[in-house]
């Protein structure tokens, strides 16, 4: 899970950006911008395409991660219930990713989504040390890998009691700012999208 949540900002980079270029190709952003009235509809549906095949991959590798387990290494008395609530919290906290790297790859090109994606992948991958503990709260490239460790940690039964409250705060607290991240990028992405009109040679 942990693996998958670093390499999450990468993928979800090349995804953008290869899709925005698919869609440069194909008229510079005609079928975009001009396939449906209002083109805001247009925009959405691309997005929630992205979000839906991330939804699907992540679902794909946690059902072989599982299946290896059970059927390969015979590990007895697994709990598929950290897995998909990981999971489910791996995929709320990769959207607002979503329409960061859309945005980008919509603006400056694949280029341009694939190099910050590397960026985001490192950037995960240090908010998942201690110099994370704090601030991962206010880094959207750390709420999935942080949400789905925190959610994985509630459920071992070895857990001391006393550390229950500070990891369910920490959990309540990152949900709260992702889903009001996750509103205001949407709300501010279709007002931009209903403003653009395509990717021109100086941008």
């Amino acid at each position: 899970m942990e693996a998958i949540a670093v390499a999450m900002p990468l993928l979800i980079g090349v995804l953008c950006g290869m899709t925005a270029s698919l869609e440069e190709q194909a008229g510079k952003f005609k079928v975009l911008l001009g396939s449906t009235s209002p083109k805001i509809i247009a925009y959405v549906s691309k997005t929630l395409l992205l979000i839906l095949m991330n939804i699907c991959s992540i679902s794909i590798s946690i059902i072989s991660y599982l299946l290896g387990l059970k059927f390969i290494l015979k590990v007895p008395n697994l709990s598929y219930t950290i897995f998909i609530s990981g999971g489910a919290w791996l995929v709320a906290g990769s959207i607002a990713l979503y329409f960061i790297y859309f945005f980008i790859s919509l603006m400056f090109g694949t280029g341009a989504s694939v190099l910050i994606g590397g960026a985001g992948l490192l950037m995960t991958s240090l908010m998942n040390t201690g110099l994370g503990d704090i601030i991962w709260k206010y880094n959207p490239w750390a709420w999935g890998v942080r949400l789905s460790g925190l959610n994985g940690m509630l459920q071992f039964k070895e857990i001391n009691e006393k550390l229950k409250p500070f990891f369910i705060q920490e959990i309540n607290i990152g949900a709260l700012i992702v889903i009001f991240s996750i509103i205001c990028l949407f709300t501010v992405s279709l007002i931009w999208f209903s403003r653009w009109e395509g990717r021109q040679t100086f941008e």
